[in-house]
């Protein structure tokens, strides 16, 4: 694998955001997680196979779209021009499936 250039960098930079910025982005986006954590059970509850889309307001809080589908879902996003990595969704599901993962053995 060869060196990473001055122009890669650049590059990286402006897909990803200069150092600092993602560092923020990091913060807010596990802020928005922490906080759509502490009301999942009451969203199942009263939204149960409805989808939960959070945005980051303006000053940094979370806004909380519910939504019917997926399409709905992508239509928020797109109108908003939200940035993925400061955005998140997540499906509110009364009765999730567990998820077994089989460790492979060598």
């Amino acid at each position: 694998m060869g060196r990473i250039t001055e122009r890669d960098m650049e590059s990286i930079f402006e897909f990803f955001g200069a150092p600092e910025r993602i560092r923020k982005d990091l913060e807010v986006f596990k802020r928005n997680i922490d906080w759509l954590e502490e009301r999942n059970q009451r969203l199942t509850g009263e939204y149960p196979h409805k989808w939960a889309v959070v945005l980051v307001g303006e000053d940094g809080s979370p806004e909380l779209h519910i939504v019917d589908d997926s399409s709905a879902v992508t239509a928020i996003l797109g109108e908003a021009g939200i940035r993925r990595r400061t955005s998140f969704v997540r499906y509110l599901d009364p009765d999730p499936r567990p998820l077994i993962l089989q460790a492979l053995s060598q």
